[in-house]
């Protein structure tokens, strides 16, 4: 179960599947485990990449207020530990 370190915080992330890197963004107040089914059904034709963003399940939760832009570096250093360049990007509200 790996973690990658995002703005001084731990993030959790899981990777399931072969092909496309599809990336999984999940609402608040839920965590990665929102997209089980479409990985289960769908990992024989993507590699997803579930994380829980900070504040989230199993990531650190950070005890300052952090923003959109901090979100989005969680996706971005996990993409960049798993050596994805190119990839399908889906999510749901964060606000």
């Amino acid at each position: 179960m790996p973690y990658s370190t995002a703005n001084g915080i731990k993030i959790y992330y899981e990777v399931s599947g072969e092909g496309l890197p599809f990336v999984l963004i999940h609402a608040n107040p839920f965590d990665h485990n929102l997209w089980m089914y479409q990985i289960a059904h769908f990992s024989t034709y993507c590699i997803f990449i579930g994380f829980d963003i900070g504040g989230s399940g199993r990531s650190d939760k950070p005890i300052t207020l952090f923003s959109h832009k901090e979100m989005a570096d969680d996706i971005l250093v996990v993409c960049r530990d798993e050596i994805v360049k190119e990839a399908i990007l889906c999510g749901v509200s964060v606000c």
